[in-house]
């Protein structure tokens, strides 16, 4: 339904895949300073605290279900803000389908392989689903995305603020393992680089663990 006369529809700044039944997601941009990458993954039956404010509204997708592996949008290697922007709002997308599936490829191709978070992030999911495990729940949402001043053509970072939903790590015979506490409004930074091409993620930074 186009939105009412009068009113800006927004623009999301992350596409995810659909497929089945559909939930309304969101995540909002904060300043985020002086940051680090320790603690990125999150201790089983964490806190999930939050942070910041919310900067715009709410950004509307969908979580994943029973989908096909995502693609990343032709834009995303435009060597320009644009295009930094739609390759980190993917980044998640991937990360998404990582944690619905176990399938840690897409977001593993985005990842530059000195990004230690992305790293630990994929070991995590795959550790999750070694041996017939899974994961439920867990998805992320981005609300928003703010370009930092210092933008040039090689590297890009955005401050982001994101929700999580309640995440269950469960066994092969579908015993729960270990859970995760949902977060709102917490932030993080992105950094991203454009090589080869594309724009890859080089860290993620938060003061709390996003995953």
């Amino acid at each position: 339904m186009p939105p009412p006369a009068g009113r800006r529809s927004d623009r999301p700044v992350a596409r995810l895949i659909r497929h089945g039944g559909t939930v309304a997601v969101a995540l909002v941009l904060a300043t985020v300073a002086g940051l680090g990458v320790a603690g990125i993954l999150e201790h089983p039956r964490g806190t999930g605290r939050s942070g910041g404010a919310a900067s715009s509204p709410a950004v509307t997708a969908t979580t994943v279900g029973t989908l096909a592996r995502p693609q990343p949008p032709r834009a995303a290697a435009s060597q320009s803000a644009d295009g930094a922007r739609i390759a980190g709002g993917f980044w998640f997308d991937a990360l998404n389908y990582a944690v619905a599936t176990g399938n840690t490829a897409a977001l593993k191709a985005t990842s530059d392989p000195a990004c230690d978070a992305c790293t630990a992030l994929r070991n995590a999911i795959t550790d999750a689903y070694r041996a017939g495990g899974s994961m439920r729940g867990g998805q992320y949402t981005v609300r928003s995305m703010s370009l930092d001043a210092f933008f040039d053509l090689q590297r890009a970072t955005f401050r982001v603020v994101f929700d999580r939903g309640p995440r269950t790590t469960l066994d092969a015979t579908g015993l729960s393992r270990t859970t995760l506490e949902p977060a709102t409004f917490a932030p993080c930074q992105i950094i991203l680089g454009f090589a080869d091409g594309q724009w890859h993620v080089l860290a993620v930074q938060s003061p709390d663990p996003i995953g």
